[in-house]
């Protein structure tokens, strides 16, 4: 029998030497092998983080340009908005005349036209619909003065 002290290899200095029979393998070969595993797995490991980190970057890069792209288009909608509410004032207004602008002009005109009819339309439907529920709360209030008074007979 040899001890681990004997075993080429074995390295630890005032380690307590311990018998291996011939057929056991090599301690520090398989320590060496189980570090190299794990070495490899750790690595690997690293190289799945880091590209993963770069995909997350690049996926938070891609979302702020998709933010930028979409609050531009806002902005774009919003100053196009402003700017044809100007044309329709200086054409109101007399101040700006172009051909290919009467037709929209026009159109815009009736749907004003349009939009003030309705919604006087929706002023005499309230008001109607006020004097409906004022004419009903009258009633409901002479119908219990009539009970009240038909059950007092004094």
């Amino acid at each position: 029998m040899t001890t681990e002290s004997e075993t080429p290899g074995a390295t630890e200095p005032g380690a307590e030497p311990r018998e291996t029979t011939g057929d056991t393998p090599d301690l520090q070969a398989e320590m060496d092998a189980f570090i190299e595993g794990a070495a490899g797995v750790f690595g690997n490991l690293k190289e799945i983080f880091l590209k993963s980190k770069d995909e997350v970057a690049r996926g938070a890069q891609l979302g702020k340009v998709r933010i930028d792209v979409f609050q531009l288009r806002k902005d774009r909608e919003h100053f196009l908005q402003r700017l044809g509410e100007e044309a329709y004032e200086l054409l109101r207004a007399g101040q700006l005349s172009h051909p290919d602008l009467e037709k929209p002009f026009a159109k815009v005109i009736d749907l004003d036209e349009r939009i003030v009819a309705v919604e006087a339309e929706v002023e005499r439907l309230a008001a109607e619909q006020l004097e409906a529920r004022e004419a009903v709360k009258a009633a409901a209030n002479d119908a219990e003065d009539a009970d009240g008074a038909a059950a007092d007979p004094s």
